[in-house]
């Protein structure tokens, strides 16, 4: 079964997804500058949102830099000794399976006068695998596993694991395999020099490369790339599109301000004096702007079940619901991250506190997968103003472009729920069931796709 989710939200000032000179992010479309929110920020908040993070066991892995230290942290949980001196180099023998990211060596400014750079493995830290990757819980805890097993019982092959060739070695290896390559290129010589490598020690790296596919729903819907032979890739099984604004958009700055509570008390014996006692620099300058936004997602059940193989029907259509609501329903820095016991505010809620309900949301499920946004009903801007809203102006767009674009390409079988509520209380002319709650919505989804799934 295919899924698609198409969203009308009106969010009022903030910043909730910021660019690199702290702006709202824009884009050009239709001969105009939007709004915009990018997929990643939305993809976080899916991720970090209550509903999906109580969706199934360990259903959110950690995207993160630190999959050595993870291991070590078991490691050190275990029932087996390992001394800090041992753990440094695991650390570095895992890290060194993860190729770095390319970085901007023209931009780096930070060598003093007088002082070399240092070199990359001087600047490389030991738990960190230099690309950030999704890493599952038990993924950790499967390599440690590993590690314990050949420690215990292969010693050879866990001390080759530990000591990777050095630079000079490498360089002497290298000219060493140069030649033989030369005297045996008939012979497959090449691929003999290569294998310096052991069976066992590849046999033991294929096995963290198998614990490897054990995914989460997160990696499932949204996919992993990496540089590592240790870690498998993952074709995403969902699509998640930038949330482009239905209209221009106009940004606006302003500075932060503070007043003092007792300065009446301690300034010259006013009683009172009017203005500001602090007014930020032209450097706290801060930006936002309003809009109403159009947001587009799919997924693809088959696919989620290929990435997730271990999950039933029934948990399938759970989760892809789950994930529709969410998605539907997902404010940009509402989500509650927690950091070492923390919540810290993130989209400038604590400051510009904005969330809002999408106030239309329309849902097409079919077995065929044909992806289809309806971006283009906003292609020339929607106008509003004193007389005309924004929001039921997109609303009355999007729906005619429904009308006319869904007969002539979605697939016959497309079964549609609509949630139009509020400035877009709307309907479809297009066949559609109408929904009265978000509630009900997701649970309509999850019924649909359970029973067509066993159709």
């Amino acid at each position: 079964m295919f899924v698609q989710i198409h969203v009308l939200q009106s969010i009022a000032p903030g910043n909730v997804n910021r660019d690199d000179i702290g702006q709202p992010k824009q884009c050009l479309f239709g001969g105009v500058t939007r709004a915009r929110i990018s997929s990643q920020c939305l993809k976080r908040t899916i991720r970090f949102s209550p509903e999906f993070d109580n969706l199934l066991t360990d259903a959110r892995s950690h995207r993160t830099v630190y999959f050595p230290r993870m291991v070590a942290d078991v490691l050190r949980s275990g029932k087996d000794e390992f001394s800090e001196d041992e753990l440094v180099k695991i650390l570095n023998a895992l890290s060194k399976q993860f190729k770095s990211e390319p970085k901007d060596t023209k931009s780096d400014k930070s060598t003093e006068p007088g002082k070399k750079n240092k070199s990359k493995s001087e600047d490389k830290d030991p738990g960190v695998t230099g690309q950030l990757v999704y890493f599952p819980k038990q993924f950790a805890m499967r390599t440690a596993e590993h590690i314990v097993e050949i420690r215990n019982n292969q010693k050879k092959v866990y001390e080759e694991f530990l000591t990777p060739p050095k630079a000079k070695d490498k360089k002497k290896n290298s000219e060493e395999n140069d030649t033989v390559k030369e005297q045996s290129q008939e012979a497959g010589g090449e691929e003999k020099a290569q294998d310096k490598k052991s069976k066992e020690l590849k046999s033991f790296l294929e096995k963290i490369t198998t614990a490897s596919k054990e995914f989460t729903v997160d990696v499932g819907l949204f996919g992993r790339m990496t540089t590592s032979d240790l870690v498998v890739n993952v074709d995403a099984a969902c699509q998640v599109a930038h949330a482009i604004g239905t209209h221009d958009a106009f940004i606006e700055s302003d500075w932060f301000t503070a007043m003092d509570d007792l300065k009446h008390e301690y300034v010259d014996g006013q009683v009172a004096k009017s203005g500001a006692s602090y007014i930020g620099s032209g450097e706290q300058e801060n930006f936002f702007c309003s809009s109403v936004f159009y947001k587009y997602f799919n997924v693809d059940m088959q696919a989620l079940n290929d990435n997730v193989s271990t999950l039933t029907t029934a948990e399938l259509a759970h989760a892809i619901s789950v994930f529709a609501g969410v998605a539907s329903n997902s404010h940009p820095g509402s989500e509650r991250v927690q950091l070492n016991g923390k919540h810290p505010s993130s989209g400038r809620q604590t400051s510009m506190a904005n969330p809002s309900a999408p106030e239309l949301i329309l849902v097409e499920i079919s077995s065929v997968r044909r992806p289809q946004s309806y971006a283009n009903a906003f292609l020339q801007p929607v106008k509003g103003g004193l007389e005309k809203n924004f929001m039921t102006e997109s609303a009355k767009a999007l729906v005619w472009y429904v009308d006319e674009i869904a007969p002539a390409f979605a697939p016959s079988d497309t079964k549609r729920l609509l949630l139009a509520v509020g400035h877009a209380k709307v309907d479809l002319t297009t066949s559609r069931e109408l929904v009265a709650s978000h509630e009900d919505l997701v649970k309509r989804i999850e019924a649909l796709l359970s029973s067509k799934a066993t159709d």
